[in-house]
């Protein structure tokens, strides 16, 4: 994936926050990725994910909130419509 990817919404394969829904807040290089899901992992400290361990969700990236509970929100929306 390319820098498109910041704004999509991805799940977990791996790890003990496997199966969590994430957003991707930045591109760390070619392999890692940085996500937030606005409340584990807020966007001040976001959590180094693999891009092989995230299963991408969404094809439209969105702005990624600045606020917390923004992101929250947003990610609650998706994964409960």
């Amino acid at each position: 994936m390319s820098e498109s990817c910041i704004g999509l919404f991805a799940y977990s394969k791996c790890g003990r926050d496997r199966k969590r829904l994430f957003c991707v807040v930045d591109r760390l290089d070619e392999d890692f990725v940085l996500v937030a899901d606005g409340k584990l992992h807020k966007t001040e400290a976001p959590k180094k994910k693999r891009l092989k361990h995230l299963s991408f969700v969404t094809k439209e990236p969105i702005s990624v909130p600045k606020s917390n509970e923004e992101l929250y929100k947003r990610i609650y929306e998706y994964e409960f419509k």
